[in-house]
């Protein structure tokens, strides 16, 4: 893989004006980061920490007061709104199961992350929807880190927020599961609503799937303001 591939079909993505262009530079990205062994590709490794950092440069300097929204690898989402800086379900990148990966953010960008984010919550605690390096840099700063009960004493998050304790004018939660077909295990899954405006959220759902448990999360969202 090379960098210049990887650098011009990203400007390809970033100056898409239509959605046909834009599917077009996203096929090419597939193809590229779907080459064999590519999560242990420095070059991919190195492209995504750039471009980790870049965003974090341009949150830094975004006006708190408009509302933004900037999407991470795997689940992960940073919103900035009402003046504050949100992350939801930000990992550090493709966690090692059975052997090394280069897809990880470095231990400099995890800081810059964690510097700029005010508040960070989680859907559940899976490792693609939690970044253990970057929830412990949060709690190092003080900052507010909102999971579950499972999350909080699977990963020993000392001084982190129960997401059962979570209700506020900007962010409603919604508890319920995730869960797998044809089996009993269930794992508790909070759903975050969160107010950008008037008549306007944004809705973090994490791993829920299960329609019965949707329809509960539709009788939620209508009682919801």
């Amino acid at each position: 893989m090379k960098r210049s591939q990887l650098d011009d079909v990203y400007n390809e993505l970033s100056k898409s004006k239509s959605g046909d262009n834009r599917r077009l530079a996203l096929l090419k990205m597939d193809s590229l980061l779907g080459e064999p062994n590519s999560e242990n590709d420095p070059v991919l490794g190195e492209f995504y920490n750039d471009r980790v950092a870049s965003a974090v440069k341009e949150i830094s300097a975004h006006d708190k007061s408009v509302p933004r929204l900037w999407k991470f690898y795997s689940s992960g989402v940073i919103i900035v709104s009402g003046g504050k800086v949100r992350a939801f379900d930000m990992n550090c990148g493709c966690e090692e199961s059975f052997r090394r990966t280069r897809l990880r953010l470095k231990p400099g960008v995890i800081e810059a992350l964690a510097d700029v984010i005010d508040e960070s919550y989680h859907t559940h605690n899976h490792i693609d929807h939690f970044g253990l390096e970057l929830a412990d840099a949060l709690l190092e700063r003080g900052k507010k880190l909102i999971c579950t009960t499972g999350a909080i004493q699977d990963w020993l998050l000392d001084g982190a927020i129960d997401s059962k304790e979570l209700q506020s004018d900007e962010v409603k939660v919604f508890h319920t599961y995730q869960r797998f077909i044809g089996q009993d295990q269930k794992v508790p899954n909070s759903v975050y609503i969160l107010k950008l405006a008037e008549n306007s959220n944004v809705l973090i759902r994490g791993d829920l799937y299960n329609g019965e448990d949707m329809l509960l999360l539709c009788d939620f969202l209508e009682k919801y303001d």
